[in-house]
């Protein structure tokens, strides 16, 4: 079974657009020909840190299971972007559901604070969700050339949204350094940005 978290990144045409962790994609894609319902949990966070629940996130909990959203449920129509290198992709569902999550222009800067609220281990709850914050520690030189935050993660937090003090996502958590507590490792900004607008071409294609 797979844990992760999403964000919204876009919506258009009563669709909505997800960003999550590119390993996520891979296994939703090995289930997309059945047609199974992707779990969506939704949170309504009303009154955290500097409003950053304005944003509704998505915890993708047990891909393989069904598990109601509020009264709904939704399934994955398919992955558009594939980012293997920088571990990031989007997928879609065919319905309008919460909110966007605004892109930063202003990337990270070593020793400034972040937040990312996630499913660590696919712990979650309907009335809330956990949030983690830390602060950004420059690069790790792995392939993907990785932005570093002192968050803590686990699985399940993959896919997970990296927010300034703005409320705009910086960076999407797609792994950690299991040798280090609270260290997570983040799809840099300009590839989220890269990765958007490629999905804007694909959009008007259509």
């Amino acid at each position: 079974i797979t844990k992760a978290s999403s964000w919204i990144i876009h919506k258009k045409n009563n669709k909505t657009y997800f960003a999550t962790s590119m390993h996520v994609c891979e296994s939703i894609e090995n289930d997309l020909e059945e047609k199974k319902m992707i779990s969506l949990i939704e949170n309504n966070l009303d009154s955290f840190i500097d409003n950053l629940s304005k944003y509704k996130v998505y915890f993708n909990i047990n891909i393989y299971t069904i598990v109601q959203q509020g009264n709904r449920k939704e399934i994955v129509d398919k992955v558009l972007v594939k980012d293997k290198k920088h571990d990031f992709c989007i997928f879609n569902i065919n319905n309008s559901v919460g909110k966007i999550s605004e892109i930063s222009n202003v990337s990270p800067k070593i020793g400034e604070q972040f937040y990312s609220i996630s499913a660590p281990n696919g712990i979650y709850s309907s009335n809330g969700a956990i949030i983690f914050s830390g602060f950004n520690s420059g690069f790790y030189f792995d392939e993907q050339k990785s932005s570093i935050f002192t968050i803590f993660s686990k699985p399940g937090s993959s896919g997970s949204p990296v927010y300034n003090k703005e409320n705009k996502v910086v960076g999407t958590i797609h792994s950690t350094i299991k040798e280090v507590n609270a260290v997570s490792l983040s799809t840099r900004l300009e590839e989220i940005k890269k990765n958007k607008k490629i999905l804007l071409k694909i959009i008007n294609s259509e």
